[in-house]
C-alpha cells in the first residue's frame, strides 16, 4: 500500500491519467472533502455529505459554483438520508434546529433559564458545535474549570 498523502485545499494531483482537485466543503466533521476528477474528456465531481448551513457554508457554495463552471458530466454523492422518512424519522426531523445559528439561538435559550446541570450530548467530532456550546457556556458563566 502506497503512503497516505495529505492534500491541500484546491491543489491537484494526478493518479494516473486522472487529474484531481480538493476543495473543502462544509460538513460537522472539519476535513470534509470534495474532488473534481478529469477524466480524459469527461468531468467527474464527487463529495461525501455535504451542507449549506454550517459555519464554512462557503466552502460548499464554492464547490457547487465550480462544478457549475466546469460542467460536470458525472455527480457521485453520498448522503446519509435519501429516501423518504418513516414516521418515526418524521418525528425526529420536526424538531432538528436548521443551521448552525439556530443551534446558537436554541443554546442561548437553553443557558438563559436553566440553573441545574446542562449535558451536551452529540458527536466529539463536530468540533465547531463543541465549541459553539462551549463559548455560550462562557458567556453565562456556566463553563468548567477543567
Amino acid at each position: 500500500m502506497e503512503a497516505l498523502l495529505t492534500v491541500a485545499k484546491r491543489a491537484e494531483f494526478k493518479v494516473g491519467n486522472l487529474k484531481v482537485a480538493r476543495l473543502d466543503v462544509d460538513h460537522s466533521i472539519l476535513g470534509a472533502s470534495a474532488y473534481l476528477i478529469e477524466a480524459g474528456d469527461r468531468n467527474i465531481a464527487y463529495t461525501g455529505d455535504i451542507r449549506f448551513r454550517g459555519n464554512v457554508s462557503e466552502d460548499s457554495e464554492e464547490f457547487l459554483q465550480i462544478c457549475k463552471k466546469t460542467g460536470i458530466d458525472i455527480l457521485m454523492c453520498e448522503g446519509t438520508r435519501v429516501g423518504p422518512l418513516s414516521e418515526d424519522e418524521q418525528e425526529v426531523e420536526s424538531h432538528v434546529l436548521s443551521g448552525e445559528a439556530e443551534v446558537e439561538e436554541k443554546c442561548r435559550e437553553i443557558f438563559s433559564r436553566e440553573d441545574n446541570l446542562i449535558i451536551y450530548d452529540a458527536s466529539p467530532a463536530d468540533v465547531n458545535r463543541m465549541g459553539l456550546v462551549c463559548r455560550v457556556a462562557q458567556e453565562y458563566g456556566r463553563a468548567g474549570n477543567g
